[in-house]
């Protein structure tokens, strides 16, 4: 793990679905930047792939804006997500009670969608992480490198 410098404060959503490290990678990312970022967990991806799932395309339509905004003021956003064997033994490990391993297929197709009509129809950048292939340091040591990358 190497310590990467980080000049000026910036912001970052992490999104994905259910048990691919949003919360761990958040309290990484906030301890290895001393608090000089800003990281939303959840945020447009997140809310645009609910929207999708319930059938609430009235909020999609909101978080696209507020999406669209925020890439404006050069806002970082991360898609995490993990293969399905993963998630399921990760589901099990932490007892999972708001999705079902069952639902993994339809979840990843509808992030995955959204992912791709974020960068095709709006034209925001999405950096992709996949969680099975990194550990928790080395997905952190990814965002920072492209945080300085992308200012």
């Amino acid at each position: 793990m190497e310590e990467t410098k980080i000049v000026e404060p910036f912001i970052v959503h992490l999104d994905g679905m259910d048990k691919t490290g949003k919360d761990t990678i958040q309290d990484l990312l906030v301890k290895r930047t001393k608090g000089r970022s800003l990281v939303v967990n959840r945020s447009f991806m997140s809310q645009i792939a609910s929207s999708r799932i319930y059938n609430r395309p009235d909020a999609e339509e909101y978080f696209w804006k507020k999406f669209d905004l925020a890439d404006d003021r050069c806002e970082h956003f991360i898609y995490l997500y993990a293969n399905e064997k993963d998630v399921a033994e990760r589901f099990i490990k932490h007892d999972e009670k708001d999705m079902k391993i069952e639902d993994y297929g339809k979840h990843k197709t509808v992030f995955d969608q959204v992912v791709n009509d974020a960068e095709n129809k709006w034209f925001i950048d999405i950096f992709k992480i996949n969680t099975s292939e990194l550990t928790p340091d080395e997905c952190v040591d990814q965002i920072l490198e492209y945080s300085v990358r992308n200012k």
